[in-house]
């Protein structure tokens, strides 16, 4: 995914869409309605008297919908709203360049007016008041005073600490107004207006319900709208019990993981102290299965289903075999193939059957005088549809003249054969392999793989 870049400044995207969420009328606007209506008069007044409405300041916490109202009175007046900021007007020049530039009629907006600079501040005066800019031109002796005529024009400024204004600037603003914190209903209002216009779902004393409007326009002219209104209470209630049922399952995984790595802690830590070698390679062999499951459960509790990647799983317990074997094998397992997608009813048995072929080949086949770097261990996946055909390969010393697969003693042997043929319901074949060492051949019945739309 590529790394999303965080900036202060709107993007056209982010722009067009801020603009149609900010209402555009005083009618849209939720909330304040004494500061609404007392500009609404202040609007009107201007508009009969046909001119700019007086200087303006709105005061109040962030986020309470200052910048939108300097919006919507300068739509309500038919004007031009030219925005800036007071950290951003650095110098006079930035404030002569807005002030020549703007037309008549037309409203600055200048918010968090409070930060601006006192040198700068002392320009504002006379362009609130008389509507005259005085600018200096050249420096030392050759300098002069220049006044520029300036349209008539309307300041909006934006504060949310207008308690460090000035006493001189705050005189020069005839409508002064305060904006205070929204009511509970009022905010709501405000989202559902605005999931509205999104055609986003809005949830709201536990109903959820989905908004779309379809403008219907005659003659050019919107007449009216058509609201399509769907209750998907009920589909999004069970979309969240699957959430949080998945949700459980991975964390039971999570904690089945964590408790079979203390069991094999525990069995390591009595391994450490028997001082017999056949009881401690007794509890190292049950280590090494009880990883083999802990494998599978760390995987499955990172996934949001019961199916699991098996080539991850066969590349963990390959290497983790291969860590464990006898310094004198020093074979690290080979994988060809891919294994793809298992369910969990059949990768964690197959993870330990895994587990027990590769210590029997490692510990028996690979570990006799002569074998060394020579050594040979390959497991081999092949996937066809309802069917998963695993063979481990070595080139050890071999089967005994007498191997009998049903009447073995090795304990390894006898779980591969149950897991294989009652657990995975498939075939086991061990037969000697042309050129020397034994071959294992693992045949398991497999449902039929979905598809990518479930089918």
């Amino acid at each position: 995914m590529a790394d999303r870049v965080i900036s202060d400044v709107l993007t056209k995207p982010d722009a067009a869409l801020e603009m149609t969420l900010r209402p555009s009328l005083f009618s849209e606007f939720t909330g304040q309605p004494k500061v609404k209506e007392r500009l609404e008069i202040a609007v009107e007044a201007a508009k009969q008297r046909k001119e700019a409405i007086d200087h303006i300041l709105l005061s109040g916490p962030p986020g309470l919908g200052k910048t939108t109202l300097a919006g919507i009175i300068a739509k309500a007046m038919g004007a031009t709203l030219k925005s800036t900021s007071g950290p951003t007007i650095e110098k006079a020049g930035d404030l002569a360049g807005l002030l020549t530039n703007l037309e008549e009629g037309d409203v600055l907006f200048i918010d968090e007016i409070h930060r601006l600079q006192k040198t700068i501040e002392e320009y504002l005066y006379p362009a609130m008041e008389d509507f005259k800019l005085d600018i200096i031109i050249d420096q030392g002796p050759n300098a002069r005073s220049v006044r520029l005529n300036l349209p008539r024009f309307t300041l909006i400024g934006a504060t949310t600490r207008s308690g460090l204004l000035t006493a001189p600037l705050l005189t020069r603003f005839p409508v002064r107004e305060r904006l205070d914190y929204y009511h509970a209903e009022q905010l709501e209002k405000i989202v559902v207006r605005s999931a509205h216009l999104l055609n986003i779902e809005i949830d709201a004393n536990g109903a959820v319900v989905q908004l779309r409007t379809i403008p219907l326009v005659v003659g050019g002219e919107r007449a009216g709208a058509l609201i399509l209104l769907r209750d998907v209470t009920e589909l999004r209630h069970r979309e969240r019990e699957l959430l949080t049922k998945d949700a459980t399952i991975r964390e039971i995984h999570h904690r089945v993981k964590n408790n079979l790595q203390t069991v094999a802690a525990l069995l390591r830590l009595q391994a450490r102290r028997l001082r017999a070698p056949e009881a401690r390679a007794a509890l190292e062999e049950a280590v090494r299965r009880v990883g083999s499951i802990a494998i599978v459960h760390e995987t499955l509790s990172q996934v949001p289903d019961e199916t699991v990647d098996f080539d991850d799983i066969a590349s963990r317990v390959a290497m983790m075999a291969g860590e464990v074997a006898a310094p004198e094998a020093r074979v690290t397992p080979l994988l060809i193939g891919e294994f793809g997608l298992l369910p969990a009813l059949v990768a964690t048995p197959l993870a330990l059957v895994l587990t027990e072929l590769l210590q029997n080949a490692l510990q028996h086949g690979l570990s006799g005088p002569g074998q060394g770097a020579a050594g040979y261990l390959e497991i081999s996946a092949v996937r066809k549809p309802g069917q998963l055909t695993v063979t481990v390969s070595d080139n050890g010393t071999g089967l005994p003249d007498d191997f009998d697969l049903e009447n073995t003693t090795s304990l390894g042997l006898q779980i591969v054969r149950t897991l294989v043929l009652t657990e995975l319901g498939g075939r086991l074949e061990i037969e000697p392999r042309p050129g020397g060492g034994t071959r294992v051949t693992v045949d398991l019945p497999l449902g039929e793989p979905a598809g990518p739309d479930g089918d």
